[in-house]
């Protein structure tokens, strides 16, 4: 039983995790895949601090259009990237701010610009990590 009286059952045998209210309905339900079975499950908040770095990839899809692909793995903190382009590596200015989209957030930005880098923010806006500036392919 949880703290606010919800109930937390691991499957076991299965790999399955359901939460249920007092009354019996289903608040959470979670299948793990690859695994035959497990041996408990924990209901607990839990934050993912990403070890390396912030990945981008920068392709140039219009003479001035450029099409990023954003990513850091293990983060769970970032919910804003800070788009900045320029035409060198020294002169970025910032030109868009965009929603984090799970894994991997892909952007289209108006822009002829050749050098891009992003920062991720956090729900309070503060950075918490970029990526090293990266030129545009295409």
């Amino acid at each position: 039983q949880l703290p606010k009286g919800n109930f937390l059952v691991g499957w076991g045998g299965v790999p399955l995790i359901s939460e249920h209210a007092v009354n019996g309905r289903l608040l959470f339900d979670a299948e793990l895949t690859g695994i035959n079975s497990f041996y408990r499950a924990y209901r607990q908040s839990w934050s993912g601090n990403a070890p390396g770095k912030i990945a981008l990839d920068a392709q140039r899809t219009e003479p001035e259009r450029t099409r990023l692909w954003i990513s850091w793995n293990g983060d769970s903190k970032v919910r804003k990237w800070r788009v900045s382009a320029g035409a060198s590596k020294r002169k970025l200015k910032n030109i868009a701010l965009r929603n984090r989209e799970g894994f991997e957030t892909v952007v289209s930005v108006p822009s002829g610009a050749r050098y891009f880098k992003v920062a991720g923010l956090n729900s309070k806006g503060k950075r918490i990590g970029a990526s090293a500036v990266r030129k545009a392919g295409g």
